[in-house]
């Protein structure tokens, strides 16, 4: 696994970031309630005082502001993982060749419930989500891509493409059935 790593110095300083942050906001709620408590019957009312539940609030604030600066810094200092497309990996490319079916009965919607929609879905759909869910699971940079579509003939649509955008707007409803 390649994971991106941080030094300890890095990641010490971004903890004394963090910790420093931390103060300024302490002296910053501070400074702030102490402006507040001058104007409290014009802001809250005639008891002067706050609903309970904004209490809660200045500490929330002070360990968001923390957390905030802890993870830009860490941000700035990790490694960046890049994908390398020029990269030929070890034993070359694998081929997965998809077979599309473009036929009309492919829009009957008889392809399951869509829970999110509140609808059921077409063949396509369902297809579509089948293999969306395939290309999560396999690594991308070592494998290329083509869709032959099908319906009275076969055509192909894209070959060989690493771009995972393309594939996907090819099974989202292209009107690839016009083709033939």
């Amino acid at each position: 696994v390649n994971i991106p790593d941080i030094t300890t110095d890095a990641a010490t300083l971004a903890l004394w970031v963090a910790l420093g942050a931390g103060v300024f906001a302490v002296l910053a709620e501070g400074w702030h309630s102490r402006r507040t408590r001058r104007v409290a019957r014009l802001a809250f009312g005639p008891l002067g005082q706050a609903r309970v539940w904004t209490r809660i609030a200045p500490p929330i604030r002070v360990l968001a502001l923390s957390a905030m600066a802890w993870g830009l810094l860490t941000l700035f200092f990790i490694r960046p993982r890049v994908a390398s497309y020029d990269k030929i990996p070890e034993g070359g490319y694998r081929h997965l060749v998809i077979a599309w079916d473009v036929s009309p009965s492919m829009q009957l919607d008889d392809g399951g419930f869509d829970s999110g929609k509140q609808k059921k879905r077409t063949r396509a759909q369902r297809g579509a989500k089948v293999l969306l869910s395939l290309f999560e699971r396999i690594a991308l940079d070592q494998v290329r891509i083509s869709i032959v579509a099908f319906f009275t003939g076969a055509k192909p649509v894209v070959v060989d493409t690493h771009d995972l955008n393309v594939v996907k707007n090819i099974l989202d409803d292209l009107p690839l059935d016009m083709a033939f």
